[in-house]
């Protein structure tokens, strides 16, 4: 299996390398969350309905090819794929439902393996039974 220590000596450039890694599937998904920023490191603040989140509980990780790590809130399950509660927010106010506070994080272009045009965020809104494959 491919490990994190197997990455020192790659070439951060080397983008045909890189899809091959992301693509195979003995690549660990605990390898493949180093390529991006992890969770803890991107949500700087969570609230929903004026609670702070559980970030074990109420986000779950992807891998998705394009963009790297990619976090669900509120899906129906947690990292694990247990189920979980669905949460709602009744009131219509911009202090009621989710509010976040991002890092988008600094990669440059010579520590980022699919090149300077992937930095960033990318947020989508939908309901839970849709399944975004951005």
């Amino acid at each position: 299996m491919t490990s994190y220590d197997d990455l020192k000596n790659i070439n951060p450039m080397d983008i045909e390398l890189f899809y091959h890694l992301a693509l195979n599937p003995n690549f660990e998904n605990s390898t493949k969350k180093k390529f991006g920023l992890s969770l803890n490191e991107m949500v700087l603040s969570c609230q929903f309905n004026f609670r702070n989140c559980d970030m074990n509980r109420e986000f779950k990780w992807t891998y998705q090819f394009y963009y790297g790590n990619c976090f669900s809130f509120n899906s129906g399950f947690d990292d694990l794929d247990n189920s979980v509660p669905i949460l709602s927010s009744n009131q219509p106010d911009y202090l009621n439902g989710l509010q976040l506070i991002l890092n988008t994080g600094h990669f440059f272009a010579s520590q980022n393996p699919v090149g300077p045009n992937t930095e960033g965020l990318k947020i989508l809104i939908s309901d839970q039974i849709i399944n975004l494959y951005i």
